[in-house]
């Protein structure tokens, strides 16, 4: 078997006989978040930095929610069905949500 690996700018070719080869490991799936609704309100309720949608959001304006396409479709969903509801219950006029553009490959 031959291995490609990255070293610096380029790769280094690396050859492993048969017979040392014995599998190729992956990685464990990640667990899927169970409860996106309860995790995603919770967040709500206990922001980071202490500033809650209260305190920006005013009546009658227009919010924008960006989400980053990396994000789990469902938990994206989710996130955004949550958010529109507390925002449209604090008096927002119109959500519009946004689907973030990555513009390079690092993550």
């Amino acid at each position: 078997m031959e291995l490609w690996i990255p070293y610096g700018g380029t790769e280094v070719p690396v050859r492993v006989p048969d017979d040392n080869f014995y599998r190729i490991l992956e990685p464990a799936k990640p667990l899927g978040v169970k409860n996106a609704p309860a995790i995603i309100e919770e967040a709500l309720e206990k922001p980071v930095g202490g500033l809650f949608l209260k305190d920006v959001a005013k009546p009658g304006i227009t919010a924008g929610i960006v989400i980053d396409p990396i994000v789990p479709l469902d938990v994206r969903d989710e996130a955004a069905k949550v958010l529109k509801s507390r925002l449209m219950t604090l008096g927002v006029d119109r959500v519009k949500v946004f689907m973030r553009k990555r513009t390079s490959n690092v993550v």
